[in-house]
């Protein structure tokens, strides 16, 4: 029926937009939080390795301090360094973040950490002033490098994260076009949904207010066929129904008054033959006398005007009403009869009795 039609139309758009909705929303939930962590990973990243920037700074701070001072701080220096190696061993869980570019420069500061240890050690055991000087000057050079290789390393961090932000980008413009091109073919669909389901409205509408029309015309024969199978199709059989429910009562009607006209003919047929016989009886006596033609004057037009009306009413094909008096309808025997379009009512006119006798 039309309302389970207009139902599942309609339904199955709402459905289309909700699914287009929550996919779009899930989307772009899934690109923003990949976004939200890759910035904090990257933060946290660029923390790290400038926390080993400066902590391999201060090593190489203390080294030269006791360089020039021949101060022994091995204690402090002994700390700084296990801050130190403790800093890189962190930067071993950003795992995604340290590309294949950056896992070089991290291997190589790995691989520079032991020796570099190794030198502190002897720092601390030696106690040659010319081996602790080699071995200082020594850590000093593989902290210069280690230092080289966090720089370089926080440069390609940096590199891959920006190319991760241009990736994640990306996906946000292609999921912004792809939105807009579903969004663009899921309104054209609505439109053309939205249209069929206006055609299944206005189309039956339409041809019922025409058969409406037709009716108030008194065509009683018109009839609609929709083969809708819907709710427009039973207003249709009852509008059919009613249709050829007044057709048979106007004919009905039409066919009483013809009954009623046609013994009123047959009476006044009588009684207009006898007038007529006695006017021609009484003509040649009456011949000469004005006042009397005048009175058989009137009387023949009276006998017109009578047959005329009888005619008439044999003739009526509808039923047309016209005031008679404020409030009181008659029938209009002429309009009818339709004589201005019916010539065979007027070649069936009675004959014109103002030439007898």
């Amino acid at each position: 029926m039309l309302r389970r039609r207009l139902i599942l139309f309609l339904g199955s758009l709402v459905v289309l937009l909700l699914l287009v909705a929550v996919g779009a929303t899930w989307r772009l939930h899934r690109v923003v939080g990949q976004m939200d962590r890759l910035n904090e990973t990257s933060l946290s990243f660029a923390r790290d390795v400038d926390q080993v920037d400066s902590g391999i700074g201060d090593v190489e701070v203390t080294l030269r301090e006791m360089q020039l001072s021949q101060d022994a701080h091995l204690d402090r220096l002994i700390d700084e360094v296990g801050a130190f190696e403790g800093r890189v061993d962190r930067l071993a869980t950003y795992g995604r973040t340290i590309t294949s570019g950056g896992q070089g420069h991290y291997e190589s500061i790995r691989g520079q950490v032991p020796a570099f240890k190794q030198h502190i050690a002897a720092m601390a055991t030696t106690l040659d002033p010319d081996l602790v000087r080699q071995h200082s000057q020594a850590a000093i050079d593989a902290s210069a490098r280690i230092r080289g290789q966090a720089h370089l390393l926080a440069e390609v961090a940096h590199q891959s994260v920006k190319a991760e932000q241009e990736r994640l980008i990306g996906s946000v413009r292609r999921l912004m076009l792809g939105l807009c091109i579903v969004f663009l073919v899921v309104i054209n669909v609505a439109m053309l949904v939205l249209g069929h389901v206006s055609a299944m409205v206005v189309r039956p509408v339409e041809r019922l207010v025409q058969a409406s029309r037709e009716l108030a015309a008194e065509n009683f024969d018109h009839r609609i066929e929709l083969n809708e199978d819907d709710e427009f199709d039973e207003l249709a059989h009852a509008f059919n129904a009613l249709a050829a429910q007044l057709g048979a009562n106007e004919r009905r009607r039409m066919e009483t008054l013809a009954q009623v006209a046609m013994a009123m003919n047959h009476e006044l047929n009588n009684a207009t033959s006898i007038i007529d016989l006695q006017l021609r009886l009484m003509g040649p006596s009456t011949r000469g006398n004005v006042a009397a033609e005048k009175c058989f004057a009137r009387i023949r037009e009276s006998l017109d005007r009578m047959t005329e009306c009888v005619q008439l009413l044999t003739n009526i094909r509808r039923i047309v009403l016209t005031d008679y008096t404020l409030g009181v309808k008659m029938l209009d025997l002429r309009r009818s009869a339709d004589v201005e379009d019916n010539p065979a009512a007027d070649a069936a006119s009675p004959p014109d009795w103002r030439g007898w006798p």
